[in-house]
This record gives structure tokens, C-alpha cells and sequence, in this order.
């Protein structure tokens, strides 16, 4: 069992690394570049579309904002890729302790309670990060036409509850690990 464990997680890691890589190059390649492959594949485009309307594209759009703003949108999105990157990481730590069969350990639930707190905030940074980029997009409209949109949805708000439920729930079972071993070392 444990070696079906220990390939899996194998196969896991790589794809959590090339994964990772690939999330980076797209990021880059799309706040550089602009619409390149045709495809609304980050936040990026879904707030032109909410913004400008759907016939706007990132391609022009980015290339008509001033270096300063693109800098600014460049790094408000760049702090969500940032989050997510950090779950791949913590992700590839969990699938090494699985290879080395720390299944059941203090550093493994010690990297899913990390995980845990990295979705809860990516949770609450995603409607901020709407809101962010829909005013870097319109800093540099002429007073009067300068949006800022800020919502929470339905989706958002399950969100929290469910990584908020997660967090406890690693924090509990991490505290009852420690006290386990308190009371393993009490004789």
C-alpha cells in the first residue's frame, strides 16, 4: 500500500513542479504579451469584460494602459499567482513526506495546515483583487470615468466557509498531534 503511496505521490510532485512552471510562463507571458494564445485564461480578462464590455481584449487594452498602471495590475495579479504558487509548493513538501513515508506526521500536517491558511487568504484576497484591478484598469480615464467595483458573491462567501472550515480543522488535528506526543513522552 505504501509503495502505491510513494509512486503516486512521485508523479504528484513532478506534476505539482510542471504545473507550477507553466502557471509562471502563462502569467508572464500574458501581462507581457497581452490575448496571446486567444483564451481568457487569467482574472485579467474577466474584469475588462466586466468592465468595458466582452469586445475588449487584454491585447489592446494592456498595451493602451501607461507602463505605471500595468506595473500596478501586473503585481495585484501577481499577488493571487503568488498564493497559488505557495499551495504548490506546500503541495510538492506533502507529496516529498509521502515518498519518504512520513504520512502521519508532524511536518506533513504541519504543510496541510500551511495549505489551509494559504487557501483561506487566497479566499479573501479574490474579491479585493477584482476590485484592485477593475481600478488600476481605469486610473488613467479622466475623473468621472474611473470605476471601482467591489462584490461578493455567492461563491466568494462558500469559499471562506470552507477554507475557514479547513483551517480549523488542521489546526485541531495539528494541536492533537502535539499534545499526542506531550502525552507519548509523559511517563
Amino acid at each position: 500500500m505504501i509503495t502505491y503511496v510513494s509512486r503516486y505521490a512521485r508523479y504528484l510532485e513532478g506534476l505539482g513542479v510542471i504545473s507550477g512552471i507553466f502557471l509562471i510562463v502563462l502569467f508572464l507571458l500574458k501581462w507581457t504579451m497581452g490575448d496571446f494564445l486567444g483564451v481568457n485564461l487569467f482574472l485579467s480578462d474577466t474584469w475588462l469584460a466586466y468592465s468595458y464590455g466582452p469586445s475588449v481584449s487584454a491585447q489592446i487594452f494592456l498595451h493602451s494602459l501607461p507602463l505605471t498602471h500595468r506595473i500596478a495590475g501586473f503585481l495585484v495579479d501577481g499577488i493571487s499567482v503568488l498564493l497559488i504558487l505557495l499551495g504548490f509548493y506546500y503541495a510538492i513538501k506533502i507529496m516529498h513526506c509521502f515518498r519518504k513515508n512520513e504520512v502521519f506526521s508532524l511536518k506533513t500536517l504541519s504543510f496541510f495546515h500551511s495549505i489551509s491558511k494559504i487557501a483561506f487568504a487566497y479566499a479573501l484576497f479574490s474579491p479585493i483583487h477584482y476590485s484592485l484591478l477593475c481600478l488600476v484598469g481605469s486610473l488613467h480615464n479622466p475623473p468621472g470615468q474611473r470605476y471601482l467595483v467591489i462584490g461578493l458573491g455567492t461563491g466568494d462567501l462558500i469559499n471562506l466557509l470552507i477554507f475557514l472550515f479547513f483551517l480549523v480543522i488542521t489546526s485541531v488535528m495539528k494541536e492533537g498531534y502535539q499534545l499526542q506526543e506531550e502525552q507519548n513522552l509523559t511517563v
